[in-house]
């Protein structure tokens, strides 16, 4: 007769093998869409935001950047970006590269809370600048890849 600890850990051993562990948190693919603006003069870019796949919300959503370079037509930009929601915040790092009003990049989280403590992922950034008068711009974003 099997003993009960050595039951236990196979029980144990079976839950986590078919995916029952301790998955607390968001995993798979996820899509984030902003709509931001950055007001005349500068300053941080405030807008909304809404999440699809893994993470499934919507909220506001506070950029802060520092550009790296620029030319006629073109710029880089070290951005930190944090979605603010209900469940919590999330806290994403990246760079992105501005030709013309198009913009790429990569992501990467550094950092969550509340729902979202412990999260990581990475993925592509493709957006949309609008430049309005003053030096304002409005930008329209998409954020897709994974979290786990």
């Amino acid at each position: 007769m099997p003993r009960p600890a050595a039951v236990g850990l196979l029980v144990s051993v079976a839950a986590l093998a078919a995916g029952c562990g301790s998955t607390s948190g968001p995993h798979g693919p996820i899509t984030v869409a902003t709509l931001a603006y950055l007001p005349p003069g500068g300053g941080p870019i405030k807008g909304t935001f809404r999440a699809t796949g893994a993470i499934v919300g919507s909220g506001t959503v506070l950029d802060t950047f520092k550009v790296l370079s620029s030319a006629p037509g073109s710029s880089r930009a070290a951005v930190e970006r944090t979605l603010y929601s209900a469940r919590g915040t999330i806290r994403f790092r990246f760079v992105l590269s501005e030709v013309q009003g198009q913009a790429t990049g990569r992501w990467r989280i550094e950092s969550g809370t509340g729902r979202y403590a412990g999260l990581s992922g990475s993925g592509a950034y493709a957006g949309h600048i609008e430049f309005l008068p003053k030096e304002a711009e409005k930008i329209r974003d998409t954020m897709t890849g994974s979290v786990h």
